[in-house]
């Protein structure tokens, strides 16, 4: 007999499992006949040499990487920041190691909050969000509630991990491909983008740190090189 805890992790883990899925599905498809491959869990060094695994990775025929994809899944409200977090924390560094990557991009499905979503934009990722409602709706369709109280889960978690272990494999890839098609045309048009040559690749931004001796670091962002440039001289006024 599985206890309510464990129900509800084991729920969770397979519902993130359908949209990684499908993300997987989706990508290699936006990719067929590309000089470009899709490699699930893909690994990469951030900037200080560690190596992390991410959901999905888009790389060239050297295995450059050009798009880095993580999707994350939540019922409750109370893990949104811990989730987003990783996203936001990870994927800039990711860039600077890495000088052919283009895009990051951040599938977020459920109870996120506007905050934790905020942060992850601010990060420069590709946000595509999936409601909770939406969530809640297709699983509904399929005979499993998601939405329940803490002091719910002992009946509900177990009925919703019993529900979906008899939905068919057919039924599953179905369920992932209904999660996913609020943000299924935006992340096809974010994989192509990341893809495509840009001619001449204009400069949209320049950032400058300021490193100070006493340990002081200012981050400063501009939107041309001349007004960065022009940021620089101004230190010498």
């Amino acid at each position: 007999m599985v206890d309510s805890y464990g129900a509800g992790r084991a729920f969770g883990q397979r519902l993130g499992k359908l949209i990684e899925d499908e993300i997987h599905r989706l990508a290699q498809d936006c990719l067929y006949g590309t000089e470009f491959e899709f490699l699930p869990k893909g690994q990469l060094t951030d900037l200080h040499g560690k190596l992390c695994t991410h959901d999905g990775l888009v790389v060239d025929r050297e295995g450059r990487p050009y798009a880095v994809i993580e999707s994350k899944v939540i019922q409750k409200a109370k893990h949104a920041t811990e989730k987003a977090a990783k996203v936001a924390r990870e994927h800039p560094d990711l860039k600077r190691a890495h000088l052919t990557l283009r895009s990051s991009i951040a599938v977020l499905a459920g109870d996120f909050t506007p905050e934790p979503l905020r942060m992850v934009e601010a990060s420069g990722a590709n946000l595509l969000f999936i409601p909770q409602g939406h969530l809640a709706a297709v699983c509904r369709d399929y005979g499993i509630g998601i939405l329940w109280k803490d002091d719910e889960a002992t009946t509900y978690a177990v009925a919703a991990l019993d529900r979906y272990n008899t939905l068919s494999q057919d039924e599953r890839k179905h369920l992932g491909q209904r999660i996913l098609e609020p943000v299924a045309a935006e992340l096809r048009e974010v994989i192509l983008a990341a893809i495509t040559d840009v001619p001449g690749n204009p400069v949209v931004g320049v950032w400058v740190d300021v490193f100070f001796q006493r340990g002081e670091i200012e981050h400063h962002e501009f939107d041309s090189i001349e007004a960065a440039l022009a940021y620089l001289q101004s230190w010498g006024e």
